[in-house]
């Protein structure tokens, strides 16, 4: 779960969908449609209020077994997602920072990456 700088709280489920609480968790709402593959991972926010999430594919369907973890961007409070392009080389991530200048740092099993610009990548 996310929290965004509105309060908003947002989390992904399993079938990828993003679901949000602008009530403490009370309630919850779920954008229509699903635009992210169903798996798991941890949404976070760059400086810009820009989502990101790293999803690692699932074992089942067997055409996603070994592929690498991709990194998702939504620009719409996690009404869409769309690929991060370029991709975080090693996309195993261990942690998120946002810099002094509003930058995403993502700590990986491969080094520190930074995420530069709104549709940019590291």
């Amino acid at each position: 779960m996310v929290e965004d700088a509105s309060g908003r709280i947002l989390y992904i489920d399993d079938g990828g969908v993003t679901r949000y609480s602008t009530d403490e968790g009370d309630s919850w709402n779920a954008y229509p449609a699903p635009t992210l593959p169903s798996s798991a991972g941890v949404p976070t926010i760059d400086g810009t209020g820009r989502l990101v999430i790293v999803l690692a594919p699932l074992a089942v369907p067997s055409d996603t077994m070994g592929q690498p973890p991709m990194t998702y961007t939504s620009t719409d409070d996690g009404a869409t997602w769309s690929l991060l392009t370029p991709q975080i080389p090693n996309a195993n991530v261990f942690g998120y920072a946002v810099d002094k200048r509003g930058r995403l740092l993502a700590a990986t099993g491969g080094g520190l990456y930074r995420l530069d610009g709104s549709a940019g990548g590291p």
